[in-house]
């Protein structure tokens, strides 16, 4: 069964105090609760120069960050602050990457419903309720 986008929240483009520093530099978080279970974490940081386009670099983690040793060092949570969640210091962080499907469907859902209104803060938006409740799955006995 092909991977479904259950949720999201996208959080326009990145304020913070260290890119203020960087003019050419636009930062883009969100994430996206996956009909698997899995929350990915989707960072996009697009570079310019004279308002010409120069380079991109996209990352898709999971948003659950273990330390080496199995402890919890982040976990999101919809709705959290950003700044929250790019402030916790990753050393001795274990950070996993999404497996491919995971990436084909955040990329995709991004690309198609997101990337044109990618400088403006989304709420958490639900797509579909199929993890919170499909009664086309219950059986009654």
């Amino acid at each position: 069964m092909a991977l479904k986008v259950i949720r999201y929240k996208h959080y326009g483009k990145f304020k913070g105090e260290y890119i203020q520093r960087y003019e050419n530099l636009n930062m883009y978080w969100s994430f996206y609760e996956l009909s698997n279970g899995n929350i990915i974490e989707f960072y996009l940081r697009e570079q310019w120069w004279r308002d010409e386009f120069v380079k991109i670099d996209q990352e898709y983690t999971c948003a659950l960050t273990l330390s080496k040793s199995g402890k919890v060092i982040r976990e999101y949570k919809f709705g959290m602050d950003i700044s929250d969640w790019v402030s916790v210091g990753l050393e001795d962080s274990d950070i996993r990457p999404a497996n491919i499907e995971e990436v084909r469907c955040v990329n995709n859902f991004f690309y198609r419903h997101v990337y044109e209104k990618r400088e403006q803060e989304s709420d958490v938006v639900v797509v579909s309720n199929e993890m919170i409740f499909n009664l086309n799955k219950v059986t009654w006995n």
